[in-house]
């Protein structure tokens, strides 16, 4: 996808029908109150003043189901950006919302005034994590949604979380499978963080829920990314961002670097995989770009040091130019690592 400058407006819960279990936008996000349309035209000033690079600008509604609002309100909000993008300041429009609540003929009218980007929230298509979670939702009603987005050629994101209650990582690719035959422009991963002031607080509470491990979560995400670069689907996000009150986080996977680290074992696995039944020496040589180097460190030396733990040797690092591949001599042979279309 081509890159986008976005200005994020959030709706905490509104339109949202019930609470998830693991949902509390005012918490996430630091937003007690919903923005008046001043508000949002005040966001959008101040956004804008710190964008340096000259992308297309979009302003994005999260944090609520935005077409679950009266369709009234949906107009009220649009009509706020349209200033904007009579001037030529704002290029389009996205927002958030549950994958059963899609109307064709509101689509069309918000299409009209610059919308370009619709993105669901799926999370799982497993029946039994979705009604654990308080989720809900039919599956068969998910891909008429995303059929009637595709009609109106609108972009599709979807979002998935991890983690969540009764999950699997088999249940997560089952997941990762269908969005790709839904064929996603773009996807964000979350793995699932116990929040204060929700029913999966209780539950975890009461022993009833066990977020995953922080190291199990990046395995899961390292998984998932090598299997949306292979089918090009971009993920635009993995993790959500820094909380405003650290006391809002109770439990769960969090790390500054997941998406980091995530990449680095995922070229650990690709050159484990070429070096496992090669005679090795008592070091490597390892070739590659900077950037495809620092890909395979990743945070805190882990990479690096899992394959020196792995092989019992020591590594070395050389850059080269070529962005394609690494070339590791191990002492007997050339072998090379493939990373092209490693994204």
């Amino acid at each position: 996808m081509s890159k986008k400058n976005i200005i994020p407006i959030f709706i905490p819960f509104q339109g949202c029908p019930h609470l998830c279990v693991y949902c509390n936008q005012n918490r996430i996000t630091g937003n007690e109150e919903t923005l008046s349309l001043d508000g949002i035209r005040q966001r959008i000033e101040e956004q804008i003043s710190y964008f340096k690079k000259d992308h297309p600008i979009e302003v994005a509604f999260y944090g609520g189901t935005f077409t679950m609002l009266p369709f009234s309100k949906q107009l009220e909000y649009f009509e706020g950006v349209q200033n904007y993008m009579e001037k030529g300041i704002i290029d389009s429009i996205r927002f958030s919302t549950r994958p059963d609540a899609i109307r064709k003929n509101e689509l069309v009218e918000l299409k009209k005034m610059g919308l370009k980007t619709v993105e669901l929230g799926i999370q799982s298509i497993d029946s039994t994590v979705r009604e654990a979670s308080g989720r809900g939702g039919n599956i068969k009603i998910y891909e008429e949604s995303i059929e009637t987005i595709r009609q109106l050629e609108l972009d599709l994101g979807l979002q998935q979380m991890i983690g969540l209650p009764e999950d699997t990582f088999e249940k997560t690719m089952d997941t990762a499978r269908w969005i790709k035959k839904m064929k996603a422009d773009f996807v964000r991963i979350y793995p699932t963080l116990v929040i204060r002031d929700t029913e999966l607080e209780v539950m975890y509470k009461k022993g009833q829920y066990h977020p995953l491990f922080l190291e199990e979560s990046v395995e899961w995400v390292a998984e998932l990314l090598e299997f949306y670069s292979k089918h090009k689907i971009s993920v635009i996000r993995v993790g959500l961002p820094p909380f405003e009150e650290e006391s809002s986080f109770v439990a769960g996977p969090v790390h500054p670097q997941m998406r980091e680290w995530a990449n680095s074992l995922r070229v650990y696995y690709r050159t484990r995989s070429v070096l496992e039944g090669n005679e090795i020496g008592n070091h490597l040589i390892i070739k590659g770009t900077q950037k495809n180097i620092n890909g395979l460190v990743g945070p805190n030396k882990i990479g690096k040091k899992k394959i020196e733990d792995a092989f019992n040797v020591r590594v070395q690092f050389v850059n080269t130019k070529n962005p394609e591949k690494f070339l590791i001599d191990t002492g007997k042979e050339t072998l090379e690592v493939s990373m092209k279309d490693f994204r």
